[in-house]
C-alpha cells in the first residue's frame, strides 16, 4: 500500500508534465521487472524478496491505471466523461475477470503437469522414495503413513511453486508484449507527423 500511496502521487506530478504514454512505460516495466524477479521464487523464499517484489508491482499498478484513465478522459469532449467512466470501468472490470480467472486456470494446470513430472520418481520401488521414507521414520519418528503424507505434501507444494513460477513468466511475456504495442505507437506517430509536414 506504501508503494501505491508513492506511485499514485509521483505518477500525478509526471502526468501534468509529461505524455501520459511515458508513465504508462514506466508502470508496465515495473510490473514486468515484478513478474520476471518472481519467476526465480522458490518454496524457500523469503519475505524480503516478496516484498521486493510486491513493492515494484505496487508502484507498476498505479502508474498503469493513472495514466489509462486520463488517456480515457482526455479523448472525448467533457461533456461525455460519465459515459467514458462507465465504458472505462466496464472494459476494466470484464478483462480483470478474464485475466484473473486465465491466471488461475493456467497455475492449476501447470500445477498438475509439475506434480504428475515429479511424482514420476516417487514410486513404491523407488530409490528416492525408501530413503525419504526411511530417514522420516527413523530420524523424525513419523509412521510409514505419515512419512507418505509428508512427501505428497511436498511434492504438491514443490508442484504448486514450479507452477506460479510459469504464470508468472507467461505474465512478463504478455506486459512485454504491451510494451511493443506501446513502443509502436511512437513510431507510429512520428512516421504520422513527418507525413502531415510534408
Amino acid at each position: 500500500s506504501i508503494a501505491g500511496v508513492i506511485a499514485f502521487f509521483l505518477g500525478k506530478y509526471i502526468l501534468k508534465r509529461t505524455d501520459p504514454r511515458y508513465v504508462l512505460l514506466a508502470g508496465l516495466t515495473l510490473l514486468a521487472l515484478s513478474c520476471y524477479y518472481s519467476t526465480y521464487f522458490s518454496v524457500d523464499v523469503d519475505f524480503t524478496h516478496l516484498a521486493i517484489a510486491r513493492f515494484m508491482s505496487g508502484i507498476g499498478i498505479i502508474l498503469f491505471a493513472l495514466p489509462l484513465l486520463q488517456m480515457a478522459y482526455s479523448s472525448h469532449p467533457d461533456d461525455k466523461s460519465s459515459t467514458i467512466f462507465t465504458l472505462y470501468q466496464m472494459v476494466r472490470a470484464v478483462f480483470s475477470g478474464l485475466g484473473a480467472s486465465l491466471f488461475v486456470t493456467i497455475w492449476e494446470w501447470r500445477s498438475a503437469f509439475f506434480q504428475e513430472r515429479l511424482g514420476e520418481q516417487i514410486t513404491a520401488t523407488s530409490i528416492l522414495s525408501s530413503n525419504f521414507i526411511t530417514r522420516a521414520t527413523e530420524d523424525f519418528n513419523l509412521t510409514k503413513d505419515q512419512a507418505v503424507g509428508k512427501l505428497y505434501f511436498y511434492l504438491q507444494q514443490q508442484a504448486t511453486s514450479l507452477a506460479l513460477n510459469d504464470v508468472f513468466g507467461f505474465m512478463g511475456y504478455i506486459l512485454l508484449g504491451l510494451i511493443t504495442l506501446l513502443f509502436i505507437t511512437f513510431v507510429y506517430e512520428k512516421i504520422f507527423k513527418k507525413r502531415f509536414i510534408e
